[in-house]
């Protein structure tokens, strides 16, 4: 199990770097098709992870406690992507968020 979380999270990384990569050398004629192979490697890292940490983390508590532990985990989750979504995209605090 641990082989397919470490997989996983290397080819998520590795679908990330490129894509930043991509992001660096980025030109205005760069076309979608290039950008495909990265997001699918990505996809299949993060497919591959997710679900192995998951069954990890209800697996370590007792039979009582899998509910509790799901939970735990889903929410740990969506509070890191509401804490992710909702900051302003600029630091300038006097001007506020940027609205454009």
């Amino acid at each position: 199990m641990a082989q397919y979380l470490q997989s996983g999270l290397g080819l998520q990384a590795v679908g990330l770097v490129w894509l930043v990569w991509l992001a660096v050398i980025a030109a205005p004629d760069l076309s979608y098709v290039v950008m495909v192979v990265p997001l699918v490697v990505s996809g299949i890292g993060c497919s591959a992870a997710l679900p192995v940490s998951q069954t990890a983390i209800v697996g370590s508590v007792g039979g009582d406690d899998v509910g509790k532990a799901a939970g735990a985990n889903n929410m740990t989750w969506l509070r890191l992507w509401r804490c992710r979504a909702t900051r302003p995209a600029t630091t300038d605090e006097s001007r506020g968020p940027e609205t454009s």
